[in-house]
């Protein structure tokens, strides 16, 4: 999920974010992630971030079991968000690769200037069933440049390790290259 251009709403409706959390069973407290996405009277705030986690492994409830797409009801799920800065140059790229414009005001008002430090973020939800090894990634963000970071470390370029998917154990250190490609995305700029 992402919004077009940095401060603007997430492209999705509301209806399809209840429909996409239910199906996939998100933590609720997501929400609390994604809900800082969208208009701010101040795009300098880092605001408040966060980490939850759940672990559900022993004597999982029934309803959580859901075989025929990898859930064994046996998992861990965690969630928090990434919020970095990234200094705006002229040429209208930031460090950091965000595209830096529009708030909802006129095109004029809401260009950053020169120099200008501004907030990019990130929330990040992971499922991980230790069952099956399937795992499941929502990433909320402004701009789109992390899920082409992802691509690249899973294409032909990338290393096995964050490609490999035989086993349980390579299903969660797979898992641990994504969290740590996040992690040095909020660290650019």
């Amino acid at each position: 999920m992402y919004s077009e251009i940095q401060r603007d709403k997430l492209r999705l409706t509301r209806a399809s974010l209840v429909q996409i959390l239910t199906f996939h069973q998100v933590m609720p407290c997501y929400l609390d992630f994604i809900l800082a996405f969208g208009l701010e009277s101040d795009p300098k705030s880092l605001g408040i971030g966060g980490f939850r986690g759940q672990i559900t492994i022993h004597d999982p409830p029934r309803a959580l079991a859901l075989p025929a797409i990898g859930r064994s009801g046996r998992h861990f799920e965690l969630c928090y968000n990434l919020k970095a800065v990234c200094k705006h140059s002229d040429n209208g790229k930031s460090s950091g690769s965000s595209k830096l414009l529009g708030n909802g005001k006129t095109p004029d008002d809401s260009k950053p200037k020169n120099g200008e430090w501004l907030v990019r973020q990130a929330a990040v939800y992971h499922h991980f069933d230790v069952e099956f090894g399937t795992t499941q990634w929502i990433v909320t963000t402004n701009t789109t440049d992390i899920q082409q970071k992802y691509k690249d470390l899973t294409g032909s370029d990338g290393h096995s390790k964050d490609k490999s998917f035989s086993d349980i154990r390579e299903c969660f250190v797979a898992s641990l290259g994504a969290h740590s490609l996040f992690l040095q995305w909020a660290t650019e700029g």
